[in-house]
C-alpha cells in the first residue's frame, strides 16, 4: 500500500514495506536480550551507560554527522536556527554545533544523562541556548525544530517505523540519523564466545534504517566511517569496566579480562549517518 504525504513537496510513502521493515527490525532486535543467567551473574547491568562516554568531544568535529550538521545549518536560508537532539545522553554532538544555531532542544528519558548534558553545557558557556527535555520518544510533549538529531538511540527502540515518522513531523528542514553499522553491543561478541561460549547475533544491522528511510519516501545521503575503541573522554580502567559489563563479566574474572584485551584488540565500530531533507 503507497500514501501520499502532502506538504511543501509530496513524499510517496510505502506503508507494507514500512511495516514490513520494521517487524524485521524488531524481531532481530530481540535476539539481542541478554540471556537472565548472565544477567544473574554480572558485576553491573550491560544496559547502563556511562555519561562521561557522550561527553562532546572536539575530535567528532571531523564526523559526517557534525558536518552534515554544519552544513544544514549552514544552508539554512532563514534564521533562527534550532537543533532538536532527541536521544541526547550528555551532548555528545549537539553540543559541538550549539553555537552555530540559536537553541539546542536536548531530549533523553535518561535524567542522569540530561544532567550531563546541562553540566556539559554550563561547562562551554552555552546553557542559555539548551533546553532539555525529560521524555520518551515520541514524546507526549509538542516538540518541533529546523535539524532533528537523532544519534545512537534506534538499537534501543523496537519499533523503528513509529520513532522516525516522529523524527519526520518534528523536522521542520531536515533529519540527522547517526548508528552504528552493527549493534552496539557486536563490538564485545568475542568476549561472549570467549567467556560465556555464547554466539551473538548479526542483524540487524543500519542497512535496515536506510531502506526504511527510502520506504517512507526519501532518498538519503549515507555516509560510513570506523570509529575508534578509544578515546580520551573516558579511562583505561573505566574502558575496561565498561567491557566487563557490557560482556557480563563476573568480578572474578576481572583480571583474567584485563590480560585477554592486552592480548586481542576488539573491533572497531562502523558508524554510518544517514540524513534527508523533510
Amino acid at each position: 500500500m503507497w500514501a501520499v504525504i502532502e506538504g511543501d513537496g509530496d513524499v510517496l510513502r510505502n506503508e507494507n514495506r514500512i511495516a514490513e521493515i520494521s517487524s524485521m527490525w524488531e524481531e532481530a532486535l530481540a535476539n539481542w536480550k541478554v540471556p537472565d543467567q548472565l544477567l544473574a551473574r554480572a558485576a553491573k547491568s550491560p544496559y547502563r551507560l556511562n555519561p562521561a562516554k557522550f561527553r562532546p568531544d572536539p575530535s567528532r568535529r571531523l564526523s559526517g554527522t557534525v558536518q552534515e550538521l554544519e552544513r544544514l545549518i549552514h544552508d539554512q536560508p532563514r534564521s533562527p536556527h534550532s537543533l532538536l537532539d532527541v536521544g541526547s545522553a550528555s551532548g555528545s554532538l549537539s553540543l559541538l554545533v550549539v553555537d552555530q544555531v540559536d537553541k539546542v532542544i536536548a531530549l533523553d528519558q535518561s535524567r542522569e544523562m540530561l544532567d550531563a548534558f546541562e553540566e556539559n553545557a554550563k561547562e562551554l558557556g552555552v546553557f542559555e541556548r539548551v533546553t532539555t527535555v525529560h521524555s520518551p520518544w515520541p514524546s507526549p510533549i509538542p516538540l518541533k525544530a529546523d535539524i532533528v538529531l537523532s544519534a545512537n538511540v534506534l538499537y534501543n527502540v523496537p519499533n523503528p517505523a513509529k520513532f522516525i515518522d516522529a523524527l519526520i513531523g518534528a523536522a521542520g528542514q531536515s533529519v540527522v540519523i547517526e548508528l552504528t553499522q552493527n549493534h552496539p553491543l557486536s563490538i564485545v561478541n568475542e568476549l561472549y564466545q570467549r567467556f560465556h561460549t555464547l554466539d551473538r547475533p548479526t542483524i540487524p544491522t543500519a542497512d535496515y534504517i536506510v531502506d526504511l528511510v527510502e520506504a517512507f519516501g526519501y532518498s538519503p545521503r549515507v555516509e560510513r566511517w570506523i570509529r575508534s575503541t578509544t578515546n580520551d573522554r573516558i579511562t583505561a580502567e573505566e574502558r575496561l569496566t565498561e567491557y566487563q559489563s557490557r560482556a557480563c563479566i563476573e568480578e572474578t574474572r576481572k583480571e583474567e579480562l584485563r590480560q585477554y584485551l592486552l592480548e586481542h584488540e576488539l573491533p572497531m565500530a562502523e558508524v554510518v549517518m544517514v540524513a534527508f531533507e523533510i
